[in-house]
């Protein structure tokens, strides 16, 4: 059985390397709603092939309708093919179940009518894959059809600017993208900064930042870290030379690199303090990853004391066939004068906690009174019938992810296991939702099942 599945192994190796029907781009966490999602096909030979009875599995389940696809022509296979068209003027075929692709780590695998796999990547939004196609805007591009796309050296966040913007406003970002055409990839590198924000406790000795380049080349290339602001004083609770210019070495493809900012502990109770960082000065003509802003780092406060007056109430996934709302409900167990204290963040399947993405701005909050943080406003008036109180991707949300509160930046409350996708769990709530019982929480990072009524799946 062992040999049999080597040889198994090493025929599959052989069959993708030489694949007829080549994956070479994805994007699979858009911006906003998961309404762009897309997986582009090309036909690397010179014939055409028909892909009637082909079909894609593991990260959508597909099979491809009567469909010519000429030598050295694209597909495109969508999420929503009408919104795809409208939205971005390409067709699409339309993959029908409205499961979303995963957003962290998924396999593809396209197969011939006879079952044969022809073509396969496992994706990832870590390790030496791009970090930026992970809700930045840019779809993963594969730079040369003839490279092994299994490697994630050979892809790039998407650079070609489609002039569509997704989202909800204020918080639009363009898409990065070229289905359905021969991938645009710069001359020199892609380098970004891993993520967008953490948070860190200003007792730890350090905060570090990860620096990555893909698609590097033969010469050494260079960026500069530069601090752009923030709460936080320089030399006082942190220090930094700024600007910082990072190295990566002639000949390295794809590399990250850690890089520490000094924290000083000191004694004196404060609020939530931050830094913020950019990329600029790229040498060897690499470019700066697209929609690549800010890097936040949150550092709280040891001194302070902690109020817990604000809890995880509810949490809803109420979108059949894409169709509804989903976010969660916050309430205010004592009056807020503050709210900017406190931040949320969601965790998606089970991929652990990494700090804050939404940041409460300065506001007061009464006892009892409640918030929304939504991904969609309009979806959440039609169905709930009043105004959501704020609209941010971190209330991109499905049945199985998990929801952490926190203040000064230490998780107070969590609605989930945040290192466990909760498909197949007590606590899912695909297409449903779950309320906390009357008189619990917050629980701090330790999820409580039993505190919790839930709608099932």
């Amino acid at each position: 059985m062992k040999k049999f599945f080597t040889l198994f192994l090493l025929a599959l190796g052989l069959l993708t390397a030489k694949a007829q029907v080549v994956i070479t781009e994805i994007m699979y966490n858009n911006p906003g709603t998961d309404d762009f999602e897309f997986i582009e096909f090309y036909n690397n030979t010179s014939n055409e092939i028909n892909l009637e009875n082909w079909t894609i599995t593991e990260a959508i389940t597909f099979t491809f309708p009567s469909y010519a696809l000429g030598a050295g022509e694209y597909v495109v296979v969508a999420l929503d093919a009408q919104k795809f068209m409208d939205s971005l003027g390409v067709a699409a075929l339309d993959w029908p179940t409205g499961d979303a692709l995963t957003n962290s780590s998924e396999n593809i695998i396209l197969a011939d009518d006879t079952g044969a796999i022809v073509d396969m990547v496992m994706y990832g939004d870590g390790g030496d894959w791009p970090t930026a196609p992970d809700g930045g805007g840019p779809s993963l591009v594969l730079c040369d059809v003839n490279a092994d796309n299994s490697d994630p050296a050979n892809w790039i966040a998407a650079t070609t600017p489609t002039g569509f913007f997704a989202g909800t406003p204020p918080n639009l970002t363009e898409i990065f993208a070229n289905p359905g055409a021969d991938a645009q990839c710069p001359l020199g590198a892609i380098i970004e900064i891993v993520g967008n924000a953490i948070t860190v406790n200003e007792s730890e000795p350090f905060a570090s930042i990860l620096i990555q380049i893909s698609a590097g080349n033969a010469n050494e290339t260079s960026v500069d870290l530069s601090i752009t602001g923030g709460t936080a004083t320089n030399g006082m609770d942190y220090t930094f030379d700024t600007p910082m210019t990072i190295t990566f070495a002639a000949g390295v493809v794809s590399e990250v690199q850690e890089i520490f900012v000094s924290l000083t502990d000191d004694a004196l109770p404060e609020t939530l303090e931050t830094i913020t960082f950019q990329l600029s000065n790229p040498t060897n003509m690499a470019t700066i990853a697209p929609n690549q802003g800010d890097f936040l780092i949150n550092i709280q406060d040891d001194d302070t004391q902690l109020t817990g007056a604000l809890v995880i109430s509810g949490v809803f996934d109420a979108q059949p066939g894409a169709a509804g709302t989903k976010g969660f409900e916050l309430k205010a167990l004592a009056d807020i004068p503050d709210l900017s204290i406190f931040g949320v963040a969601s965790v998606n399947n089970g991929a652990g906690s990494d700090g804050v993405e939404l940041a409460f701005p300065i506001m007061s909050l009464s006892m009892g009174e409640c918030i929304y943080i939504v991904d969609d406003s309009t979806k959440f008036a039609d169905f709930f019938g009043f105004d959501a109180s704020f609209i941010d991707g971190a209330a991109n949300i499905n049945g199985d992810d998990a929801i952490e509160l926190y203040e000064n930046g230490t998780v107070i409350d969590v609605f989930g296991d945040v290192n466990v996708d909760g498909t197949g769990t007590p606590w899912e709530y695909l297409d449903g939702w779950a309320y906390r019982k009357d008189g619990t929480g917050p629980d701090g990072d330790v999820f409580m099942v039993n505190n919790w009524n839930y709608s099932g799946v």
